[in-house]
């Protein structure tokens, strides 16, 4: 359902930002790439201003022209678990 659909994105989100953070902290040079759009502002400066938090926004794999789908298929990850089940794909790369 719909709901749960949100709370798993929500928790899918709040850890990809906790990896991406410790990533950054460890000095790693990394483009992290997550699931849908950006949620960190209520609403967001662009195309108005510059982004407020540059150093925490991240971009979905399709906005960086990546077929979610392909890129798990190409690196042997499970994109499709079943009927009722749904999956949020993030990635990171490493420079």
């Amino acid at each position: 359902d719909f709901m749960y659909m949100m709370d798993a994105q929500a928790l899918q989100k709040e850890r990809f930002a906790a990896l991406a953070e410790d990533y950054h902290k460890s000095g790693a040079d990394v483009y992290a790439m997550g699931t849908g759009r950006c949620t960190l502002c209520e609403k967001c400066t662009y195309p108005d201003a510059p982004c407020r938090f540059p150093e925490k926004m991240h971009s979905s794999m399709e906005a960086n022209g990546l077929f979610v789908s392909k890129v798990c298929k190409d690196n042997g990850i499970d994109y499709y678990y079943g009927e009722g089940t749904i999956c949020y794909v993030s990635c990171f790369l490493f420079k």
